[in-house]
Order: structure tokens, then sequence, then C-alpha cells
């Protein structure tokens, strides 16, 4: 038996030269013959560094992959991943790649793609393509895949209005982005096809040097007209810029002022406001331990749950959080904080009938009673907003899921609420009924999700429930799903998988998964991302941005690598606010305001300048000179929309106006 030591020690030597090396391959292909596994995982290696005719001798003869496969199965004929063979056909010289690229010229289609897409990034595979006349399958990635490889007559024949390109361009990496950039620089009509896609709003980003090289390309060719039309797309900073670079040409009629108010800014004085406006406005909370908390739909009102004691604060722009009452629970009571100064606590009790609850008009504290309502449901364990109202998933005396109440109506008075009680048992299958942890509500569709032994989608009716779709989900200690537009879901289940799910018919599709550490995540789609807690050395815990749409690493703000041991993450109804609880505070961050500041002017929207009109009143004087120029952007695209024709759409603001199409 050749230890494991000794082996790597045999492995370096054979593959040295001279007496000594011949004799650490004899002894390695002797021990191989044993069949020790250590023994021909280090032949194997050494075959991949130095292909000698005696180690391929006998790793034929053993016809034993190495122990986590890889490239040795391409070496084999065995079945591999395409990105192993694709590994295996760069290895220019050396045997394996002889064998890969056979295989990939096989006809394989997916070995072709992979092949394609490394030949994209240049390298060995690039001219292996070119040769053989391999291109991807997807129309869109080959009229990349031409141009990035300088097949140009191939690119225009298959892309002749460069209507492919544009729609790639639109989903490729930024590292993609700039190779192609660089291909297309002498090509007049792909610039402006690369202009053209960020005029129509196809880009949610600008790379770094995105918008250099467009304006650039245009002003090089003192396309005046073109440029201006780039530059009122482009972010404000952006735009700016860009109009410093006209040359005694103005535009005139309604786009006058505002190409007057972009050149008129300091370009320094507004990238320093720019900065201010940029930055996130936090709200510190002094809560100890904060396993739970809630923000009013009206974003100024928060409740916090520590061990025995919810507490709720309010805030508001450039004022320190005020505290408004605290009321003594149960240990693991859930909050729901809604406007009008409700603030639903549940409690697990013992006592109380099954599925029942009790009212509380007031509750006494330190300063006397409290002026808002608060209420107590018993054995509750998930609460959640409705269109008109709030729902409660109660449990019987095993613990069970059994009931859920919805309670509509208006005002702080729960006693005056509309109440309905549906047996869960009676409307769902019962092996999923059972099985039931926690549910979400989408407040605007009536989508209800209920989560446990499965995942159940359903729509609340006047009758009841009616079930929409399943999709497997595995229970546990804690889950949690939530809803982010009616037919969009995110949830983590019992194994810390991370979901990402679409209503596609009578079907939950995953459209994106990832296993994380931690088992919070709230989405924030006004800045296009998922935050979840991630505990990835079992010693400290951090908050991390995912994207949205993918669940691959997003930028995350730094602040979070500061700040470590979160609890606890929540999240306003609109996704403004994240709330991160720590053991001595909770902090809450506007997020998707400094999306805004750096979105493109192109894939703005209406809804966005009562947002940016809100700031600027009570904005600091640094951030004051970027917030006006964004709001004169703003106002000059959307301060009246007036829409004639078969294709005139609305958007629904009150200030639109359209005739014809959609009116």
């Amino acid at each position: 038996m050749v230890s494991s030591a000794k082996s790597y020690r045999l492995a370096r030597q054979a593959a040295g030269n001279g007496p000594l090396a011949w004799w650490a391959v004899w002894r390695l292909v002797r021990a191989g013959d044993r069949g020790e596994t250590r023994v021909i995982d280090d032949v194997w290696d050494l075959w991949l560094r130095q292909p000698r005719a005696e180690l391929w001798a006998a790793l034929t003869r053993w016809h034993r992959p190495r122990s986590l496969g890889g490239l040795s199965l391409v070496a084999l004929g065995e079945p591999a991943p395409p990105a192993d063979v694709v590994e295996a056909a760069s290895r220019t010289g050396h045997p394996i790649a002889v064998t890969a690229r056979a295989r990939i010229l096989a006809g394989q289609q997916e070995l072709v793609d992979a092949a394609c897409e490394a030949a994209m990034v240049g390298g060995a595979l690039a001219a292996f393509c070119v040769e053989h006349q391999l291109a991807p399958s997807d129309p869109h990635r080959a009229a990349m895949f031409f141009l990035l490889t300088g097949q140009v007559e191939q690119y225009r024949l298959a892309d002749p209005d460069h209507s492919l390109l544009a729609l790639a361009y639109q989903g490729a990496s930024e590292d993609e982005r700039s190779r192609v950039r660089a291909r297309v620089a002498g090509e007049p009509d792909l610039v402006r096809v690369l202009a053209d896609t960020v005029r129509r709003g196809r880009l949610a980003r600008l790379g770094e040097r995105e918008a250099e090289y467009l304006v650039d390309a245009f002003a090089g060719r003192r396309d005046w007209p073109g440029l201006w039309e780039l530059a009122r797309n482009l972010p404000v900073l952006d735009a700016a810029g860009a109009v410093q670079r006209f040359d005694g040409w103005r535009p005139v009629g309604h786009d006058a002022a505002l190409f007057d108010a972009l050149a008129g800014a300091d370009l320094a004085e507004l990238a320093t406001s720019h900065d201010a406006a940029a930055t996130p406005r936090r709200v510190l909370v002094p809560a100890k331990a904060t396993s739970v908390g809630s923000i009013a739909p009206d974003g100024r009102r928060i409740a916090v749950g520590t061990s025995h004691s919810v507490d709720t604060f309010t805030f508001s722009d450039n004022a320190p959080p005020q505290h408004q009452e605290r009321c003594q629970t149960r240990h693991n009571s859930k909050v729901l904080a809604l406007d009008g100064d409700v603030l639903i606590i549940n409690n697990w009790d013992r006592q109380a009938p099954a599925g029942s609850f009790s009212e509380q008009g007031h509750v006494e504290h330190d300063s006397g009673p409290a002026t808002s309502g608060t209420y107590r449901f018993h054995r509750a364990g998930t609460l959640a907003r409705t269109e008109d109202g709030f729902a409660a998933l109660t449990y019987d005396q095993e613990k069970n899921a059994r009931w859920l109440h919805l309670l509509s109506g208006d005002g702080w008075d729960i006693r005056d609420y509309e109440r309905r009680v549906l047996d869960l048992w009676a409307e769902l299958p019962t092996t999923f009924a059972r099985g039931l942890d926690t549910m979400a509500i989408d407040p605007g569709s009536g989508r209800i999700a209920l989560a446990g032994n499965g995942l159940c989608l359903a729509e609340i009716t006047g009758d009841g429930l009616r079930q929409l779709a399943t999709a497997p989900f595995s229970p546990g200690l804690v889950v949690s799903v939530s809803f982010s537009g009616p037919d969009r879901l995110i949830g983590v289940d019992g194994e810390k998988v991370l979901r990402v799910w679409r209503v596609d018919g009578d079907e939950l599709r995953v459209v994106a998964e990832r296993k994380i550490s931690g088992s919070s995540a709230v989405d924030l789609p006004a800045a296009g991302v998922i935050a979840v807690i991630v505990w990835p050395d079992n010693t400290r815990r951090w908050v991390r941005y995912l994207d949205g749409e993918t669940l691959a690493d997003a930028s995350t703000p730094s602040r979070f690598d500061r700040t470590s041991d979160p609890f606890h993450l929540f999240a306003s109804p609109d996704g403004a606010w994240l709330g991160v609880g720590y053991f001595d505070f909770v902090e809450l961050t506007e997020v998707g305001f400094a999306e805004l500041v750096d979105r493109p002017l192109a894939i703005t929207t209406p809804a966005d300048l009562p947002v940016v009109r809100d700031r600027l009143a009570s904005a600091d004087p640094g951030a004051r000179p970027f917030l006006e120029l964004l709001h004169t952007c703003l106002v000059h695209r959307f301060g009246v929309d007036i829409a004639i024709g078969e294709d005139a759409t609305i958007t629904g603001r009150a200030d639109d106006i359209a005739l014809g199409g959609s009116a």
C-alpha cells in the first residue's frame, strides 16, 4: 500500500527526467495495478501535465477515471460535462485535445454551443471553430459569435439588420459587451445599433465605459443629432458630460431647454452632488436581539419584535426614530405593521381555544395607555397583508396549521372588520394541508402561496380557495416564501435552497435556484436584487445581494462588510426599505433610489418623477444640484404624456393622454 504522501512524492519525482523519474513511474504503475485510488488519481494528474506513453498505457489498461471525474472522463471516452470537454479541447498539443475536438465535431449541438461560447473569449478554440465552420444554435448568440471571432461576412449574412446583435448585446455580460465594442469600433452602423439599444431602454444598466465609448463614437464623426438622441437617454451624469462635447450645435424646439440645462451644469459640482444624492438614507432603531420586524405600507412606521416584547417606532426624513409603545409578548412573536397605527401581534397561547384570537383596544406601557390599536392572535404562525386588510394562519392543538382568517375593513379597530375563516384541510389536499408552515399573499391579485410539504399557489375567491399550481418544497424549522408580483415567487425551503418561481399556466416553474447557507431572503425589486443572510464559515453572518433574476452574486453595499452578525431581514411592502436586525439595533436602509440616480433616462418611468420630487423637497443642500437636474430631465420626459395613433399606449398616470391604440 502506498500512502497518500508517498504517492504524491513519487508523482513529483516522475515528473522529472532520468533514471529516478523512470523508477517513480514504475512504482506508481505497480501501485495502480493493485487498484489504489489515490495512486490512480496521481497518475491522471501526472499524465494531464506530461502525457507519457507508459502512463497512458497504464490508464487505458485500468480504464478507471479519476475519483472526481473531470478531464479523465473525456480521455476515456466516457460521458462528461460540456465544460470538461471544452477545457480538454483547449489543451493544444496534448493528446486529450484531439479526443475532445473529435467529440465536438461529432455533431452534438450542446458541445458545439459550449465550444463556441469559449471561442468568443478567444484562445485556441476560436481558430478551431472558425476552421470547422461551427456556430451556436441560437441565432442571437451566433450573430455575436461571428462578430467576436472576426467572421464579418458571416455576421452580415446572419444579421443584416443588426437586430440579433442588439438583443444579444442586451443580455451580455459587461466583459462581453466591451469585446463587442472593440470589434465594432470601425462599423458606424453597429455603433448606432448599440446606441439604439440604450435609446429604447433595453439596458437596465450601462457598463463602466459604455456611455463614454458611444459618446466618443458619435462625437468623433460629428454626428450631433445622433449624439443628442443618445445623450438624452443616458444617466444624468453621462448626459451632462456628453453635452459638453457639442461644437456649435444645439437642438431646437422642446429639447432646447433641456440641452441648456445639461450644458450649464458644472461637472465637478454635479459629480459631488451625485454622490450625496446616491448615498442611501439610513435609520437606526434601538432594539436588542430583534427576531422579527415589519414596516407599514406608508414607510413611516416600524414594529420590531424581540424575545419578549414588540416595540413600535415612527420615523421621517432627517429625524431620528420616535418610540411609540411597547407591548410585552411571549417568545417568538411575529408582527405586522399596517397603516392607521394598527399593529398586529401574534403569540402562541396554549390556553386559548383552537384557532381563536382576542382583541385589545390599547396596551399599557411605561407612559400610560397607547393611543394605537394593538391586537393579539393566538396560535398564529404567519400574518400577511391583503388588499383590504390582513390574513392570519392559525393552528390547532397539535400545532398543525388549520385555519386561514381573512379580515377586511378600514380603520384601526379590528372589531369593525369583516371576518372569514377558511378550513384549509377542507380546501386543500389532505397530505399537503397537514404540512403547512408558512404563507404569503399578493394583495393586488388575491393569490396566496402556502408552503410546507410542498408549495401550493391558490386564489382566494368568494367560495374559498381555488388551487392554481403546486411545486416541490422541502419542509424545515425555518422556511420562507414571498411574492414579488402575482406571477413571481421567491422562497427558501428547509434545505436552505433559494428558488425563484414564475407562474406558467398551471405550473410553478423554477427559473433560478441557489443553495445558501442562511434562511432569510428578501426581494428588493426596486434595486433588482434579493437580499439574503449568509453564514459561509459558521462563525459570522453577513448580508449579501443576489441578482433578482439569476441569483448570481450582485454588488453589495460595503457597509454590510463592516457590520456583521445580522439576525433578521425584512422589507417594506414596496421594497423601498430594507430592515436588518442586529444584536443592539435595527438598521433601515433605503434601497432603489441610488439605482434611480444612476439609471439611464431611457428606462425611467412616470412613477419616478414624484419620487424625485419628494426627495428634492427634503434634500440636503449638497444633493440639490444633481436632484434638480434629474428632476428637470424627468419633467422633460413625463410632464405630460400624449400619444396618438395605433401604437398609442398610456402608463396609467393621471396626466397621461392617449388617443387610439390602448386609449
